[in-house]
């Protein structure tokens, strides 16, 4: 993410170079508006999708710590307007531990598509599209 910047696409680098390295929970609050909205189109990941506040964005971030133990997002493009920010990136992934039929250390793929929503200086609202690549199984 080179080129022109300003305060709510660097927020949202920040925020995203912090997921890469690992940071889970509580350390995401200098991030998150405390009304922030998470939305979850359906994927492999999330067959359901859905809708999250603060508090399930800060547990799930920690669960998920444990399931992926490595990751990587790959910013292919980004339009930032005003407090909207968009990134689409290839993310990828390792399994640390077991889903269902995806055995432990098997590398995963998406393609997706990330709109931010910036309110002051924290994010007020995260929108995902994620296609993932199939999932390797065993058996």
């Amino acid at each position: 993410m080179s080129g022109t910047t300003s305060p709510q696409l660097d927020l949202v680098q920040r925020f995203i170079r912090s997921i890469e390295s690992g940071t889970h929970g509580d350390a995401l609050l200098e991030f998150l508006h405390p009304d922030v909205e998470q939305v979850d189109h359906p994927s492999l990941m999330n067959p359901q999708g859905g809708r999250r506040g603060l508090a399930e964005i800060l547990a799930a971030s920690a669960a998920g710590a444990g399931i992926i133990d490595e990751q990587r997002y790959d910013v292919r493009r980004v339009v930032a307007s005003g407090d909207d920010v968009v990134v689409q990136v290839d993310w990828h992934g390792r399994v640390a531990q077991s889903l269902g039929s995806v055995p432990v250390g098997t590398r995963l793929h998406s393609n997706s598509v990330i709109s931010f929503g910036i309110e002051g200086d924290r994010i007020r609202r995260v929108e995902a599209y994620d296609c993932y690549d199939p999932f390797p199984t065993t058996g």
